[in-house]
């Protein structure tokens, strides 16, 4: 089977945004864009199972696009949220409470406090991070509102030359 790459496989400028199952590039030399998309149904003959690309004008793309730029937005917010909590979680996790267990048993007092205290504003840093994380991700997962549902249902309405709808747009 035969993956997408993305703009990778086409002759693309930039602005270049998505990934391998919605996204779109501006074709140079014209006023239009690749946008590509999964397709719900069957896709028509083409080389990706799966995946349809369109030559669409630049003028009737702008809903599509934002769409697209909102849901790298949530995807790297995630990524960004999810990583930064993980690592300071994991940091407070290995080096704070040996840290707070030797501090506290050599000394007690300011010392300890001030151990138990660096440990629990890394926590708190670290539920932050991740609270990010998660609600990018709600606003690509949301249930007919997300980013995820609203690439798919923009990328429907260019396939079948509607005009966008921006009451979809999360």
């Amino acid at each position: 089977m035969v993956v997408f790459p993305g703009a990778d496989n086409l002759d693309c400028t930039q602005p270049i945004r998505g990934d391998n199952h919605y996204g779109y590039c501006l074709i140079p030399g014209t006023n239009e864009i690749y946008a590509w998309g999964e397709c719900g149904d069957e896709c028509p003959g083409g080389p990706y199972p799966g995946i349809e690309v369109l030559r669409v004008p630049f003028a009737e793309s702008a809903v599509y696009m934002a769409v697209i730029d909102g849901r790298d937005d949530a995807m790297e917010g995630r990524q960004e949220g999810t990583l930064r909590g993980g690592v300071l979680g994991g940091l407070g996790v290995s080096l704070g409470i040996p840290g707070i267990i030797e501090v506290c048993a050599a000394s007690a007092g300011w010392a300890c406090a001030l151990a138990v205290g660096i440990v629990l504003v890394d926590g708190v840093l670290a539920w932050d991070e991740l609270s990010d994380g998660r609600a990018a991700d709600n606003e690509l997962n949301e249930p007919r509102r997300g980013y995820e549902f609203s690439a798919e249902d923009q990328f429907r309405l260019l396939r079948e030359g509607r005009e966008p709808e921006n009451d979809l747009l999360p």
